[in-house]
């Protein structure tokens, strides 16, 4: 019998970080890299999404929300590679 668990407080946060990554990588420009990270976040949003039909081990629950950390960290990164050097763009050299 397949039993509906209410999602607890730490699903929602790993859901709603989750949510906060896709604001994110909707917003860098499109690369491969781009393309895995988000592909990589609707892994983990699925994943998160199954816990309200069978709740996770610990070890699971653990390493997701690891691996959501990574992967903002990652989105970051890519942010901050995709961004031109300061004074990029401003008027002429001297």
């Amino acid at each position: 019998m397949l039993r509906i668990v209410r999602p607890s407080a730490r699903t929602s946060l790993v859901l709603d970080a989750l949510r906060q990554a896709l604001t994110a990588i909707a917003s860098l420009p499109c690369s491969d890299e781009v393309a895995v990270l988000r592909a990589r976040c609707t892994e983990f949003e699925q994943r998160a999404r199954e816990w309200s039909q069978v709740r996770p081990t610990p070890e699971e629950r653990e390493t997701v929300m690891k691996a959501v950390l990574t992967l903002h960290a990652s989105i970051a990164k890519v942010r901050r590679s995709s961004r031109p050097p300061p004074g990029a763009g401003e008027g002429g050299s001297l």
